[in-house]
């Protein structure tokens, strides 16, 4: 059962770190961006203690990474942001290999929302009321002529509104 025993820890993330790890098949994706970069995969069945020179990391970066959103994990992508800026990249989440950006998303310069996935496609929702549409894949993958094209930036809500957003889309599949 839980102890509350401490089982690894390490160095390494920037202060303040703001977005909520993710987790996919024994893989969790730390991710800092306040005052330096820090990303971090950790093969949490190799973790024990301190990991900071582990082989229990099994890739890290140190730059371009996500000050407030969090990252989003869409098969096996994993999807960010740089800062609070409409800037995405695209990894493969199991080896660190990029397959493209920081590319910017016109229509959402400024964005603390986390990006969601949904059928096929990553919406980065801005600051400014505005949503972009992305769509899902690392590039070249046979399924998507072109992945990472963004297909649109379009108002969230209507009418005059000067107040900023910060909160994510939510996806809901409707029943027929």
């Amino acid at each position: 059962g839980a102890t509350g025993d401490l089982v690894w820890e390490t160095a390494g993330m920037t202060q303040n770190a703001i977005p909520t790890p993710v987790h996919s098949d024994g893989l969790v994706i730390l991710a800092s961006g306040f005052r330096g970069n820090a990303l971090l995969a950790v093969k949490l069945a190799e973790a024990k203690g301190d990991i900071s020179a582990s082989p229990a990391v099994a890739w890290r970066l140190d730059r371009d990474t996500p000050y407030v959103p969090s990252p989003l994990l869409y098969g096996e992508e994993l999807y960010f942001l740089k800062g609070n800026n409409g800037l995405l990249s695209c990894f493969n989440a199991r080896t660190g290999e990029r397959h493209y950006g920081p590319e910017r998303i016109e229509g959402v310069p400024n964005v603390y929302a986390s990006p969601v996935g949904a059928d096929g496609r990553i919406y980065i929702a801005g600051r400014e009321g505005k949503t972009a549409v992305v769509e899902r894949g690392p590039g070249g993958a046979a399924d998507s002529p072109r992945p990472g094209r963004q297909l649109r930036a379009r108002s969230a809500a209507r009418g005059d509104r000067s107040d900023s957003r910060n909160a994510r889309p939510a996806a809901v599949q409707l029943r027929p």
